[in-house]
């Protein structure tokens, strides 16, 4: 299935899983990064689209099965894996 509508926004998406994953809340990671909570949150939520979208599975969607931190963890792996192989999936 193809994405539809915009593309997804991913703009401070590695400062903020960065900061989560050190243990910060929304506030200060508002502070750190310069946006507004609600701003922070919606890169969280386009993380949670984005692994939900790559690895097809749904869970990462659902706030009760993954964590922010959880969230933080998987997306940073997933740019460590990208920055690794920049070519991509053959």
């Amino acid at each position: 299935m193809s994405p539809r509508g915009r593309p997804r926004v991913t703009e401070h998406c590695d400062e903020i899983a960065a900061l989560l994953h050190d243990g910060h809340g929304f506030p200060r990671i508002s502070d750190e990064v310069g946006i507004s909570q609600s701003l922070v949150k919606k890169r969280v939520d386009t993380m949670r689209h984005l692994l939900a979208t790559e690895t097809d599975d749904a869970a990462w969607i659902v706030k009760t099965q993954r964590t922010n931190v959880e969230v933080a963890r998987a997306w940073i792996k997933r740019a460590e894996e990208r920055a690794a192989n920049p070519e991509g999936p053959s």
